[in-house]
């Protein structure tokens, strides 16, 4: 069982797809769905079954997008779930626009390093 909770996000969205690196557009944040991902409903989940014979490698893949309404901040997240054993593999990519640059670091006159120092 699967589930991804996007109650906490402003601008979430869950996708369905068949292919490990899905093509699609990302405009202002937004993913929109393409011939490789599909919007979430049940009978767009598909399992792909790998060409191994030794063993099953039967998997199911959900793509999630979260991002702010002005898209500074967002991830893109592939979950690739095992149908046999439940395994799961995340792989994700993340951004941040910072408009007037980075935060400056705190002074910090402890050092726990001295290659840091």
């Amino acid at each position: 069982m699967f589930s991804f909770d996007c109650r906490p996000y402003i601008m979430c969205e869950i996708f369905t797809t068949t292919k490990q690196d899905p093509s699609y557009k990302l405009s202002d944040g937004r993913v929109y769905a393409s011939d490789d991902l599909k919007s979430l409903a049940i009978n767009n989940i598909e399992e792909v079954v790998g060409t191994n014979t030794n063993f099953y490698d039967g998997t199911i893949r959900f793509f999630i997008t979260t991002t702010t309404p002005s898209a500074t901040t967002g991830s893109a997240t592939m979950y690739t779930i095992n149908t046999e054993t439940g395994g799961v593999a995340v792989n994700a990519k993340e951004w941040d626009w910072f408009r007037y640059g980075m935060p400056k670091p705190k002074a910090n006159n402890s050092c726990f390093n001295v290659v840091y120092c």
